[in-house]
């Protein structure tokens, strides 16, 4: 299963330092990490960074499909 957050503002990259939110915005190679989480705890892993057309960063990670922490969180109807 593939997770994507879009429009992602206000990121750091591994020293600290704010991610330009605009249209020069690169997040440095093996920087960028997410995880689902439910609130009880997350397991980052390397997550893939592309410039959202209109404002950020796009963040993109796999997840299998019996992830504990993806089937944790709450569903939609």
């Amino acid at each position: 299963m593939t997770v994507t957050q879009t429009g992602l503002t206000q990121l750091h990259d591994l020293n600290g330092q704010q991610i330009s939110d605009g249209p020069d915005a690169v997040m440095p190679e093996g920087a960028a990490k997410m995880a689902p989480s439910s609130g009880k705890g997350s397991q980052f892993q390397p997550a893939r960074a592309v410039k959202n057309p209109a404002e950020g960063l796009d963040l993109t990670i796999r997840v299998a499909k019996d992830d504990k922490m993806l089937n944790a969180m709450p569903k939609s109807r």
